[in-house]
């Protein structure tokens, strides 16, 4: 499946990447590897990535600063 578009709802996933601070190398690292898988499994289409993207982490870190670059709005 990798970097393959869905084509069905079987095919669908998400990702939730949880961590502090997002400066772990090996959750950065990690989460840039799925993000272009996710990426790739819609299409490119950045409004579904955004919808299927759940970041799980503080405020000011890395991961945050990512996902803002992103466009992402909903952290947790």
């Amino acid at each position: 499946h990798k970097n393959k578009e869905a084509t069905c709802v079987e095919d669908r996933w998400a990702l939730v990447v949880i961590s502090k601070s997002g400066g772990t190398l090996e959750t950065a690292a990690a989460f840039r590897q799925f993000l272009a898988s996710l990426e790739a499994s819609v299409g490119g289409d950045r409004t579904k990535l955004l919808e299927l993207l759940v970041p799980v982490t503080g405020e000011g870190g890395k991961l945050h600063k990512m996902a803002t670059e992103l466009g992402v709005t909903d952290m947790y």
